[in-house]
């Protein structure tokens, strides 16, 4: 049986049914925080060749002095605000855009709430969280992930990660070669493997894993945003 996708629960992006981070879970990414008291709930509904990680952060600036690796986050309440050590320069993500974070970036990390919530959909490489692998500040800094207004398929790369946006009308046969995360930019989108249906409307994320086979089709067309890690070791 192949595997089948995993649906990241609506709520979950209203900051509902998160819980805390295990105690030195996520201690090693940061070496100093305006708020040391301030909190954040989580909920990791998928972790393969990539992790998808919703988190809900109390008002803080984080200095992370070296990205573990790429890594792209989509701001679903509030904003990001991103201050490289390299040159001072300030980046602003609002709600409902995304930015690409490279390997080896230093720098400040705010987390600025909007009526009292800040919400980030993350999604990291497997091993993110490793406080052995080697790490080496880079020069890049953070830019933010513009999407294709225009119809049909544009690709576009983000350091390891290959983003694909495209229109889906008509049932298509579908297989992963490795873990691919889609979001449902407009419209609404069926999901079918064997016996299992499900639809998700716009603004839904789902992780399509290594393996799934199924199909999926637009009810009657969807406008969908596909990452992916094309040839990233396995877990």
């Amino acid at each position: 049986m192949s595997a089948t996708w995993i649906a990241v629960p609506p709520e979950a992006l209203r900051g509902e049914g998160l819980e805390p981070y295990p105690p030195g879970d996520i201690g090693g990414l940061f070496d100093w925080a305006e708020n040391p008291q301030a909190g954040s709930t989580h909920l990791m509904p998928h972790a393969g060749e990539i992790l998808l990680d919703i988190v809900d952060i109390e008002a803080n600036a984080v200095h992370q002095p070296c990205k573990p690796d790429d890594e792209i986050v989509f701001v679903a309440a509030g904003t990001l605000r991103l201050t490289s050590d390299l040159d001072q320069s300030q980046l602003a993500v609002p709600a409902g855009e995304a930015v690409f974070i490279p390997r080896g970036w230093a720098g400040i990390y705010r987390a600025d709430p909007a009526d009292g919530r800040f919400i980030e959909v993350a999604v990291v490489p497997h091993d993110y969280f490793d406080p052995t692998l080697p790490r080496e500040r880079s020069a890049a800094t953070p830019t933010l992930v513009a999407l294709p207004q225009e119809a049909g398929r544009h690709a576009r790369s983000y350091g390891s990660y290959r983003l694909v946006v495209d229109d889906v009308e008509e049932q298509a046969a579908t297989v992963c070669a490795t873990d691919t995360l889609i979001r449902v930019l407009s419209g609404s989108l069926t999901l079918r493997d064997g016996d299992r249906r499900e639809t998700l409307e716009a603004g839904r994320l789902a992780v399509l894993p290594k393996g799934f086979s199924g199909t999926l089709a637009g009810a009657p067309r969807a406008r969908l945003l596909e990452l992916s890690r094309p040839g990233a070791p396995a877990p």
